[in-house]
């Protein structure tokens, strides 16, 4: 995708048995009993998070049953504020209008290297949830990893708890989950380019198996195999993602781990530091020598972008909800665009699709 706002317009910026469900974002979540005391623990070691008063302890599933899922009360928001317009699928992530109502994506498969889904670890999950859904019109499912919906479609994850081998973060940050057709030999590729595996290879059963890696300047991304969830399924939708891009202090070393690893073809800009990355002919994502303060967070130095119909509401609602706007809302010849931090701290884009 040559988005590439970020490159030309970035300046700054004891009771029941215990259950173990391995969770996408890469942990897997222990609880026994119930009630306000149950403490969320991973290989029979507590990870310090409580559950909330009212909140079973029990784990639900990691998704929602498929005869539908139960969404949480409360976060619906579309309807009180009335229909929002349909921002209309796009052709790629260029932001090119495609014709209304005619996916731009075949979702059921994401090509090897390109971003496939989204999630992130925050500590209070009903604020994020209140956060999100007034921001992108996200509606949630009930559970500990709580999938977010736009439109139907499942979009994105969160969960309360973190990647234990990589510690607690500084702040939450978005992971970006990119494609593979094999996470095994993918995280061989990883271990020969010089990258680490933060979370080993695990199964989701009947979704997908993934892994949790850092390459060399110390960026944080996970690997996904899908097997009955390829991926977001609102991708270039209203509320779904539709770009994404890493922030490199060593935009060349960055580079050259990805290609090495995902066989991406490279495009790099003469008069700006910023690298367009490419799947069998198409723009997937980017890598871009950007501000220090996002290169200085390492680990959560990916930045993914989504749809929204307004970028300028965007900008004004994002502090209502406790958010802050990193970059006020202006236009790029792919659409309007804003870039936001969430309550605690993580950063994510929001732009309009150009028609």
């Amino acid at each position: 995708m040559a988005v590439h706002l970020h490159h030309r317009f970035h300046t700054a910026i004891g009771g029941p048995p215990a259950t173990r469900v391995p969770h996408l974002s890469g942990q897997y979540t222990q609880t026994r009993g119930r009630g306000p005391n149950t403490r969320a623990r991973r290989g029979g070691r507590s990870l310090g998070v409580r559950a909330r008063p009212g909140r079973p302890g029990t784990i639900y599933a990691v998704f929602a049953a498929r005869r539908g899922p139960a969404r949480r009360p409360g976060v619906r928001i579309r309807g009180r504020r009335g229909p929002v317009p349909p921002a209309g699928p796009v052709a790629g992530p260029r932001f090119r209008p495609a014709t209304r109502g005619v996916p731009m994506t075949d979702t059921s498969r994401y090509p090897p290297g390109a971003p496939a889904w989204f999630d992130m670890t925050v500590p209070d999950l009903e604020a994020a949830e209140r956060f999100y859904s007034e921001l992108l019109g996200w509606e949630f499912d009930l559970g500990p990893y709580a999938l977010a919906h736009a439109a139907g479609r499942r979009v994105a994850g969160l969960s309360e708890s973190w990647h234990e081998e990589a510690g607690p973060p500084d702040r939450p940050f978005w992971t970006v989950y990119l494609a593979t057709d094999d996470v095994t030999a993918t995280l061989y590729d990883v271990a020969a380019a010089g990258g680490t595996v933060v979370a080993p290879r695990r199964d989701v059963p009947g979704y997908g198996t993934m892994a949790v890696v850092r390459e060399p300047t110390g960026a944080v991304f996970a690997l996904w195999e899908g097997d009955g969830l390829a991926g977001s399924e609102a991708f270039g939708l209203l509320g779904g993602p539709i770009w994404a891009e890493v922030t490199s202090r060593d935009t060349h070393a960055t580079t050259d781990f990805l290609v090495r690893v995902f066989g991406y073809r490279p495009d790099r800009f003469a008069d700006v530091d910023f690298v367009t990355l490419y799947v069998a002919g198409s723009p997937v994502c980017g890598v871009y020598g950007g501000s220090a303060e996002r290169v200085s967070e390492g680990h959560g130095a990916w930045l993914p972008y989504f749809v929204v119909a307004s970028a300028d509401a965007a900008a004004a609602r994002a502090p209502l909800f406790d958010g802050r706007v990193l970059r006020s809302a202006e236009d790029s010849p792919y659409g309007r665009w804003t870039m936001l931090a969430d309550p605690f701290g993580a950063h994510f884009a929001a732009v309009e699709v150009a028609t």
